[in-house]
Parts: C-alpha cells; structure tokens; sequence
C-alpha cells in the first residue's frame, strides 16, 4: 500500500521516452577524481575563491545533493511532483527494465467463495481512540458500505484498542492489528514484540484482534538500491521467523506490492516464497480500472491458488501526486548542481532536452480513486473468478472521509 510513503508498488514499469546511451564508463578511480575535482572547483567559483566579482548567492530551490554518495553511485533518479524536486536516489545500477512477466494460467473459477470480504486499511487509529462517538460514526459508516472488517495501525497501549475492538464486533465486523515498517527488516526484534503484544491482549480480553497484518516493504530501504537482493534475502527470512514465531496460534498475513511477481530470488519468484511463509497477502494492485486491478493481480491469484492461500486485492483513495522521473548518468547530473553556503544543491530542474538515460510519468488518477471513494467501493462489489481471491482492502478511507476532522 501506499501510506503514503510513494513506493515502487505504484510505478509499473519503466518506459523510456527520451533513451540515450551512455558514456562509455570509466575507471573507478578516474570517475571519482573526475566528480572530486569538478565539485571542488564549482564550489571555490560559487563561493568566490577564485576572485572576479563576489556576488550574494541564490537560495536554491531544489534538494540537497550527497557528494559521498554521488561519488558512489553510477546513477541518479530524481523524481518530481508539482514542479518541484522531491527526491534524488544515487543509484550503482539502473533500475529493471520494465518488461511485463508472462502471465500464469491458473482455472480462474471462484468456487470455494459465496461471498467476499471487504475491508480498509485504517493509519490515523488515534483519530478513533478515545473519541466513542466519532468511532461509531466512522464504524456505522464502514458497515453500510459494506465493510466487515477493518486493518488498524497499532500505535500506543492496546488498551486503548478496548472500547473500539467492543464496538467493532457489537457490529459484527473483525478487526485485525496492522503494522510493519521497513526498518524491521534490519532490526526484527520490534516484530517479536509486536507479536507477543497481540497474542498477551488477545489472551487477557475476550473480544480480541482476528490477526495480525504486517505490511514491511522492504524496498523503501535508503540502502535498497545498491543492495537488493540481500535486503530481499533478509526480508523472506525475517518472514519464515515470524511463521516459525506464531505457529499458527494466530492468523497473520502480509502487505506485497504487485511487481513482486517479478522479482526473483535463488531461482523462484518473491511473491511465492512470501506466500510459502505467511497465511495470506494482500496485493496493492493500485489501479482505477477494474481490469487492470486483476490483471495486475493475476500471477498473485494463480500462486495463491496452487499454494492454497487466500489473496486480498488493495486498491488506494489516498490522494496520489502525479510524478515525473528522471534518470541520468552521474556525469551528467553535474550540469544541475549548483552551489549555495558551500553546499550542492540540485538547483536546476532536470530537462528532457538535454541527454538522459530515461525519462518518464507516473499519472497519479490512474493509481488512486480520490477524491471519487464511492467508484473505489463499487469495485469492491466484483469478485475475480480466482479460486483464491478472499476480498478487497481499501487503503486511505481514512483520507477520503477526513478522520482527523470529525470528531
């Protein structure tokens, strides 16, 4: 999902618009020379150093560039989002190329379910703790939309979770426990805890979480760029610890982004090794058009079939930037940095008019259903002839019905 942490699980596959070929590369050592010297004689002429006319220095108004990591890195992407730098990504290798993988066949016949679950993802949980009246509102809501079960971000105490965990079942809608961050990857010990914490609330209260959903995303690492394979190697262990943690004494599941299906790890499929481990996932398959949601979501639903593990399909109301991308050799990005206090910036912004390796947009509308929630939840009324679809999950209802003002 996308909280709104902006991730790969939104951009499908990279399309190059404007391709150029690269230098050809040079030694390490004569690149790192190369990027020292200019950066070093640009900053002495933007600090005046040099002599000639001392003139004020502009304020910049792009991001700060990381001269370490540049000299590292053989690429650089930088992403836009209303005319404004938003992030720079240093970069030893270039991204995928966006190559769609085959499509697996699987007897897409939806016998096992008569119905489906719909549910939400809730982040804003301190808006419905502690204010009785707007959780009954906001619970009345969900239920007459349809929903039945709700995915709350564990924030605090889980006493607190009482009254609201009370109301919820009194209207007969589950609620599950969501939580999860990237850096768990690196420090798994807040999992354990998390686990135990659950269990210990479920174990002393009658009316207790139905599971527990654990959405990590691994890739939004800083260090994922350059070190992909070992993050996905600690991720896919740091799962089978938590199989081997739970045994089965609670239902638990995990939050994967679509392209997961493409990525291979010692000679098998990610989205297969995850679903090996947990009891179900939940694929952010974010898309605005029905058939595109499924086709997204196809690869997911035919594992989930042959492995016989329930799949959520996720689809996003949170509002969605549109985002323009740009990747260039860290030679060229030395033409957009600039200077100020002795500091480089990216003070230029990238140009498709000047040499790149890639070039290319991601349209926010074609991602996310806001502000139109009500087209969102008519989706979640048509049901993939998948033997192991399970339902749909909305993310960012907690947006789209403005939680933080209600109460």
């Amino acid at each position: 999902m996308v909280r709104v942490v902006w991730t790969r699980a939104a951009i499908p596959y990279l399309s190059k618009e404007h391709p150029h070929e690269p230098h050809p590369p040079l030694g390490p050592e004569d690149v790192a020379a190369m990027r020292l010297r200019d950066a070093f004689l640009v900053g002495l002429m933007a600090g005046g150093a040099l002599g000639g006319c001392a003139t004020a220095p502009q304020k910049p108004l792009g991001v700060p560039i990381d001269l370490h990591r540049l000299n590292q890195a053989h690429y650089v992407q930088v992403i836009y989002t209303q005319k404004q730098s938003a992030k720079v990504t240093y970069l030893k290798k270039l991204p995928s190329p966006g190559t769609a993988p085959a499509p697996m066949a699987c007897r897409y016949a939806n016998t096992r379910h008569q119905r489906w679950n719909r549910g939400a993802w809730i982040w804003k949980t301190h808006a419905l703790l502690g204010h009785p009246r707007f959780a009954a509102a906001f619970l009345d809501k969900a239920h007459r939309l349809g929903l039945d079960r709700l995915y709350l971000y564990l924030e605090g105490p889980l006493d607190i979770y009482r009254p609201l965990l009370h109301e919820a079942h009194a209207s007969g809608m589950r609620i599950y426990a969501l939580t999860g961050d990237p850096s768990d990857v690196e420090n798994p010990s807040v999992v354990y805890t998390t686990i135990d914490k659950v269990e210990g609330y479920n174990r002393s209260h009658q009316l207790g979480f139905s599971g527990i959903q654990f959405d990590i995303e691994p890739y939004a690492l800083s260090a994922f760029a350059n070190h992909e394979q070992a993050i996905y190697e600690r991720y896919v262990h740091l799962l089978r610890s938590i199989r081997s943690d739970i045994k089965g004494r609670l239902e638990w599941g995990v939050v994967v982004p679509f392209w997961f299906d493409q990525v291979q790890l010692h000679h098998e499929s990610l989205i297969k090794l995850i679903m090996q481990q947990a009891d179900n996932v939940a694929v952010m398959a974010y898309r605005t058009h029905y058939q595109n949601i499924v086709e997204l979501a196809n690869n997911s639903l035919c594992e989930g079939e042959a492995l016989g593990k329930s799949v959520y399909l996720g689809i996003e109301t949170s509002p969605i930037p549109d985002e323009t991308h740009f990747i260039l050799s860290t030679q060229q990005v030395l033409h957009y940095i600039s200077y100020y206090q002795g500091r480089p910036y990216l003070n230029h912004r990238i140009s498709s008019a000047r040499p790149l390796i890639a070039h290319y947009t991601v349209s926010g509308s074609e991602i996310s259903f806001y502000p139109d929630v009500e087209a969102a939840v008519r989706v979640t009324a048509k049901c993939p002839k998948y033997d192991s679809f399970a339902g749909w999950i909305i993310n960012g209802l907690d947006e789209g019905w403005h939680v933080g003002k209600m109460h």
